[in-house]
């Protein structure tokens, strides 16, 4: 059997995958899956987690390691890496005073993470 998705309905169905697979522990199976559709189809993966505070947002506990979740997003595609400019979009579209903008290609949101203007080399 063969089954045909638009790349627009893949990057749906592997961004919810990474979402279920993390919140239930069935993490590793699904990449495992999504890696194996990727590789038969020539796909790279562009991914890529975005946190960042608003400056006019009140916060309550630790600045440094407290990240609300409403203030985090996973960007994914198959096309072009992501730019600058495509993840302060992402983030504009979210907020509207953005400030400690923070990226990690980590899936699992643990380790990595960088300021953005070093992760773009700006």
């Amino acid at each position: 059997m063969t089954v045909t998705l638009t790349e627009e309905q893949y990057t749906t169905l592997a961004g919810w995958a990474e979402s279920y697979g993390t919140a239930e522990d069935m993490y590793t199976t699904i990449r495992e899956l999504t890696d194996l559709i990727e590789r038969a189809n020539s796909m790279t993966r562009q991914f890529l987690l975005v946190r960042w505070r608003d400056a006019n947002a009140q916060y309550q506990g630790d600045l440094g390691t407290d990240w609300p979740p409403q203030h985090q997003q996973q960007l994914l595609r198959f096309t072009t890496p992501w730019t600058y400019e495509d993840v302060m979009d992402a983030v504009n579209a979210q907020t509207t005073n953005p400030v400690t903008v923070e990226v990690t290609s980590d899936r699992t949101g643990t380790v990595g993470w960088y300021a953005i203007d070093d992760w773009f080399n700006r």
